[in-house]
């Protein structure tokens, strides 16, 4: 779960991709008319026929942004906090970023009253203000801004108000925020604060899925597989397995490598059931490392590593694998 928060918290301070071609004149004029039109994307577009971009120059899109932002852009605004926020092309200032992030908020920009809070919350180029934070929050959450909804309902699960929690949590997942989905389907399954509907549930967990969240994949998986609330379909239940595997959820990839050591599966895979076996012990997971561990112990031949297999049990062993601990190897 830290991990899934660092990559969020992180998503807020990412500058918009380039689209890599070149523009002529005619193009420029065109996407200087989008960006007053707040068509942020395009903002950052302007100048690409100068090549700045290989000298980290931003400063036509600086002026095309300074122009729009005081022309009552929010667009405009914000992109210009990013670039003090990031020091593209300047050095770098949370406080002119934030300046810039006010009037953007100011102008009903979600994602510059979003950036605010989380500055506000953290200290950030100000002083800590829970207050303000939480205000503004509340208004970028208003302007559909998912991931403040996403905090806003944190807030209220860590105050104990879990209807509160669960209302931020239902509308940043309808905004397609995958850990608020993730977490509104763990509410669905247990149906402790709301009635208990596991068809609402799966459904969550779909969004957090295609949103890269690997446990809910897994979930899905497992779903599938034993056939809870749907019909059961293994080759869908491996699909979401691989899934959860790329999005490096450990136990999703140790149950991969035992479906495909298994001999009685007509796609039987040792190589592969090693490799999945790698990765899962690589992302802590303990019974990834004992299936390493075990095949290191018993393979033929050269293949056979008995002290691999001590370090991989060890490694288990402190990963809360307790029965392992005191074996024989």
């Amino acid at each position: 779960m830290k991990a899934i928060w660092v990559v969020l918290v992180s998503a807020l301070a990412v500058l918009p991709v380039f689209i890599s071609r070149l523009f002529d004149n005619a193009d420029i004029q065109k996407l200087d008319n989008m960006c007053r039109l707040n068509d942020y994307y395009n903002c950052f577009n302007l100048d690409l026929d100068l090549n700045n971009l290989q000298n980290n120059d931003y400063s036509y899109q600086r002026e095309v942004l300074s122009k729009n932002c005081s022309k009552d852009s929010g667009a405009a605004c914000y992109l210009l906090g990013e670039l003090y926020f990031n020091g593209a092309g300047v050095k770098i200032d949370r406080e002119k970023a934030n300046s810039y992030f006010e009037e953007a908020c100011e102008l009903n920009d979600g994602r510059a009253c979003g950036h605010l809070a989380y500055d506000n919350d953290h200290g950030i180029g100000v002083r800590v203000n829970p207050n303000e934070a939480y205000n503004y929050y509340q208004k970028a959450c208003e302007l559909n801004y998912g991931i403040s909804c996403f905090y806003l309902g944190d807030k209220y699960a860590k105050a104990d108000k879990m209807k509160d929690a669960h209302y931020y949590y239902s509308k940043a997942c309808s905004l397609k925020h995958p850990l608020s989905c993730y977490t509104l389907a763990q509410t669905y399954t247990k149906g402790k604060v709301v009635e208990k509907n596991l068809d609402k549930a799966m459904k969550a967990y779909e969004i957090a899925c295609d949103g890269e969240i690997g446990a809910a994949c897994r979930i899905l998986a497992v779903n599938y597989q034993k056939a809870y609330s749907v019909r059961g379909d293994i080759n869908k239940a491996l699909e979401l397995y691989e899934k959860a595997c790329h999005f490096y959820d450990g136990e999703a990839c140790t149950i991969l490598g035992e479906y495909y050591l298994n001999t009685n599966v007509i796609l039987q895979d040792t190589e592969k059931a090693i490799e999945l076996f790698r990765k899962s012990c690589r992302l802590k997971h303990a019974r990834g490392c004992i299936n390493l561990g075990n095949y290191y112990q018993t393979a033929p031949g050269d293949l056979k590593d008995l002290d691999k297999a001590k370090r991989l049990f060890k490694k288990a062993c402190t990963l809360g694998a307790y029965q392992i601990c005191n074996a024989s190897y």
